[in-house]
């Protein structure tokens, strides 16, 4: 079952994205806030890109399996 929700990693990237950028936009957010909130993101996003290999066979549908 994971293998085929592999493609949500993308969403992830998103999510890091959104935590490294929102601190910074935010007025009433300190300084250790933005920059631990944007350490996570930025942690989240890199370990989004790791991939390991698809070990099953989902038949006409592993051409979506990402």
């Amino acid at each position: 079952m994971a293998e085929v929700l592999r493609v949500f990693r993308y969403f992830n990237v998103l999510l890091g994205l959104a935590l490294v950028v929102m601190p910074w936009l935010v007025e009433d957010s300190n300084m250790i806030h933005t920059i631990s909130s944007s350490l996570a993101g930025l942690i989240i996003m890199a370990l989004s890109f790791s991939k390991g290999k698809i070990k099953e066979k989902y038949g006409l549908w592993d051409k979506y399996v990402v």
